[in-house]
């Protein structure tokens, strides 16, 4: 891996002590933070991009993590970030500290209209609890039936949005369904 990564990486020996599955180079992101942050009237934003360490999808349904050297903590803005994603209901985020053997971890989900957070278990490495939360993840997204799916979508989306959004929203439904010559009553 080059030595010469884009300025956007804050942490450089991180980044290339834990390539991810298929890399094939970093991203110069450079050009987005003055697009993002342009001159608005109040100032910058002072926001910059980021990434999730892994994503996986499963029927609509998304499970993310974000993984941190122990002791270090998830900047604000991208916590932010994946609680603005896990409260959409169709992202679960895994914070993982320790990137080659986890040594903490915590778990975030939308269920039921709230979101529920989880974390270590006695008597279970952090890495066994880890692994038995995704692969009951993928099991029960497997299950799911495209009817269930889109009613927990639904779910979320009344939770969480403004009035605005929901007309927004439902006047996209009515012209997806009218442009498929489907009933939108």
């Amino acid at each position: 891996m080059s030595d010469d990564l884009p300025s956007t990486i804050i942490y450089p020996e991180a980044f290339k002590r834990g390539p991810s599955a298929g890399f094939d180079g970093p991203l110069t992101w450079d050009h987005w933070i003055p697009a993002i942050n342009g001159q608005l009237e109040y100032g910058p934003r002072g926001i910059s991009p980021m990434d999730v360490d892994a994503a996986v999808e499963i029927k609509n349904f998304f499970l993310i993590s974000e993984s941190k050297d122990p002791g270090k903590e998830i900047p604000v803005g991208q916590e932010r970030t994946l609680r603005a994603l896990m409260n959409t209901g169709l992202f679960s985020v895994i914070r993982q500290w320790g990137k080659d053997i986890p040594q903490a971890w915590s778990l975030e989900r939308w269920d039921k209209g709230r979101s529920q957070l989880f974390g270590p278990v006695a008597g279970k490495t952090v890495q066994a609890q880890i692994y038995e939360y995704i692969e009951h993840w993928a099991h029960t997204r497997d299950r799911l039936s495209s009817d269930r799916w889109r009613g927990r979508l639904i779910e979320a989306a009344i939770a969480n949005a403004s009035a605005d959004f929901l007309r927004k929203a439902l006047k996209f439904i009515r012209n997806t369904l009218e442009y498929r010559g489907e009933p939108c009553d």
